[in-house]
């Protein structure tokens, strides 16, 4: 069985279609192509930061152990392990791109393929509905005398009668 994480991106007057187009199943696994391809899974997945990272953490490596005197193949293990580290850290780097480009997470869906896990999702999901704008508006601050009245109501214990 496999482990998806569910992330969507409702907009304010979305259809249930609409809403339906922007959600993403992220696979919780490690990542065989992402070991043997690091580079080429990285730009699939538009991951560009974690892209120019392992490009210069790459030649930051090589250039050091080659520097240091290591043998050749001492740079080839010690990049596998970089490429083994990303494909085992795959569905967090996108789970936290998706986070910084507006989607929530909606839940998790354990099925053995993702269209079965598509169909369990859609059977049960409905789209959030984003806030409507007065909701997120700042509330006014209570009055002085109402607002000592709430703090000394609220705590619990002897120290605010001193």
């Amino acid at each position: 069985m496999a482990t998806f994480t569910v992330f969507s991106r409702t907009r304010p007057g979305d259809t249930v279609a609409a809403a339906e187009g922007r959600v993403v199943f992220v696979r919780e696994a490690f990542s065989w192509l992402a070991l043997l391809f690091t580079p080429l899974v990285l730009l699939y997945h538009r991951l560009w930061m974690v892209f120019a990272a392992y490009v210069a953490v790459s030649l930051l490596m090589a250039v050091a152990l080659s520097v240091a005197g290591a043998p050749a193949a001492s740079v080839e293990v010690v990049m596998i392990g970089f490429s083994l580290l990303i494909a085992f850290d795959l569905p967090a780097l996108r789970a936290r791109k998706l986070a910084r480009g507006g989607y929530v997470e909606e839940g998790v869906v354990i099925a053995p393929k993702r269209d079965l896990a598509e169909q369990r999702f859609f059977a049960a999901w409905t789209p959030r509905r984003p806030a409507p704008p007065e909701a997120l508006a700042p509330r006014p601050a209570p009055r002085a005398e109402t607002a000592g009245l709430a703090a000394v109501s609220s705590v619990i214990g002897t120290f605010p009668g001193h």
